[in-house]
């Protein structure tokens, strides 16, 4: 069964992840990626890769790193970073207390049931029910438990650090669905103007980040009530 968490890589075609590599802000020792960059995934299509599952079992080892290095003509060194840069793709979860404007007392409720990350909340909160049943048990505030599984949502999207996800959520772009539907230039230019107004993060994001998150955003699971 597939995670309703992380990304489902066997739904992420070569084509889509070309794109998205294409549209992304790499930090700069990723920057080789955007090298030949067509040229390479033809390669690795030609090779019968369709998806990002099946290219991540290709480069599963030192050993098959190798051998597709030498059958696409491609330099073993940048399909190791190939490979680093898909990870990402599978978010590390994000521990809740990290996330700003949070009600500590129903942190520190979820932390005693166990319920310290991103992940674990989700396990517990994919459906409404299993909410509701979860608030119910620990005599939590239904609506701030609700917020906070929306927080958890947006940290999926890569890049989503705990403050840039509260952005969201004040935006009121407060889900994956939501930011997978929006339009790029008027997400840009409202967290423009809330980061300009709260002063939020010092991180200089573009418009090109925005579409890239968006397009990210259109590949994870969405079938998780929020």
């Amino acid at each position: 069964m597939k995670s309703k968490y992380f990304y489902d890589l066997s739904r992420i075609t070569l084509k889509s992840y070309l794109k998205i590599l294409k549209e992304t802000e790499l930090l700069p020792g990723r920057k080789i990626l955007q090298e030949k960059i067509d040229e390479r995934f033809s390669a690795l299509q030609d090779l019968g890769i369709k998806n990002l599952e099946g290219l991540m079992e290709k480069l599963k080892s030192v050993k098959s790193i190798k051998d597709t290095s030498e059958l696409t003509a491609i330099p073993a060194d940048y399909l190791v970073i190939l490979k680093r840069e898909m990870r990402q793709m599978l978010p590390k979860p994000v521990v809740l207390a990290e996330f700003p404007f949070t009600d500590d007392i129903m942190i520190k409720s979820l932390k005693k049931r166990g319920i310290k990350t991103t992940l674990q909340l989700f396990e517990n909160c994919d459906t409404c029910e299993k909410r509701e049943q979860l608030a119910r048990e620990l005599k939590l505030d239904g609506v701030k438990l609700r917020e906070l599984t929306k927080l958890s949502d947006l940290s999926r999207i890569w890049g989503f650090g705990p403050v840039f996800c509260w952005m969201f959520f004040e935006i009121k772009y407060d889900s994956v669905v939501k930011v997978s539907e929006a339009d790029p230039v008027v997400l840009f230019e409202k967290l423009a103007e809330l980061n300009r107004i709260k002063n939020y993060t010092r991180v200089k994001f573009a418009l090109k980040d925005i579409i890239s998150s968006v397009r990210i955003a259109e590949e994870l699971p969405k079938n998780i009530e929020v």
